[in-house]
């Protein structure tokens, strides 16, 4: 087998941290697309009626899972 010797091992090694960060970092960027933007940051672009929205779907889901909420404050 080749990896037996142990400078095969050590070149298998060698590669597999850069495959390992390559992969995490192609998931990193592509999660990045499916992420909404921050209500906050939305407001602070003007975007008030994107922020609200967003808002109102966090609020809707945690009504779903029946999860205890304070009342919502609008973005002005």
């Amino acid at each position: 087998m080749i990896l037996d010797d142990p400078f095969a091992a050590g070149m298998a090694r060698y590669f597999s941290v850069p495959v390992v960060s390559l992969v995490r970092s192609v998931l990193t960027i592509s999660l990045r697309w499916l992420m909404p933007e921050s209500s906050r940051c939305l407001a602070s672009k003007g975007r008030i009626a994107e922020a609200n929205a967003v808002v109102q779907t966090l609020e809707d889901s945690a009504m779903l899972r029946r999860m205890a909420q304070r009342e919502p404050v609008a973005v002005r």
